[in-house]
């Protein structure tokens, strides 16, 4: 009985290591920092609330943009690249702005979800758009597989979250370009 607990954990162990970001508290590790899935949802949440339900495609989309933005605030944060909070809060009341001239009114997630937005594009601006692509390609992200896996897609080969695939799952065509 002692050997078969044993073997059974050893087997249990190597499923949890085989996985990847497997906690259910976390959507996605970017460079060893986490993205907590409270914070994905808080943002899903106040996006919805702007009027209508997102689809998955969209969820895939936040997903993937919540990683890029934290790439960004590493990668300017490690460049020395800095926006004041006064810039930011121009911008982002700008943001407001045009929003509640379109009749939306951002309020908590979806708040959140453009100030990250906002203070993503200053800090690109402020670091340089190919040194900030770079830092997109290079970062190490172990993304939950409950929301995809991360990989490369799109027209110019973007790191994202892919939808539909695991971590253990992805698509040979993928694997190939990782």
């Amino acid at each position: 009985m002692k050997k078969l607990s044993i073997a059974l954990l050893g087997v249990v162990l190597a499923m949890v290591a085989l996985t990847g970001c497997q906690s259910p508290k976390v959507m996605a590790y970017v460079n060893g920092s986490q993205i907590s899935v409270s914070q994905y949802e808080e943002i899903v949440g106040g996006l919805e609330d702007l009027g209508q339900p997102l689809s998955a495609e969209d969820r895939t989309g936040v997903a993937t943009n919540l990683i890029q933005f934290e790439i960004i605030r590493q990668f300017a944060a490690d460049s020395g690249a800095k926006v004041t909070d006064t810039k930011l809060q121009q911008a982002l009341d700008q943001q407001v702005e045009q929003a509640a001239q379109s009749g939306v009114q951002l309020k908590g997630g979806s708040l959140e979800y453009y100030r990250q937005y906002t203070e993503a594009t200053l800090l690109i601006e402020a670091a340089g758009q190919e040194e900030a692509s770079k830092a997109l390609q290079e970062a190490e992200v172990d993304l939950n597989p409950k929301y995809g896996a991360w990989g490369p897609g799109g027209e110019q080969g973007a790191m994202q979250a892919l939808p539909g695939y695991g971590s253990l799952s992805l698509p040979s065509s993928v694997n190939q370009d990782r």
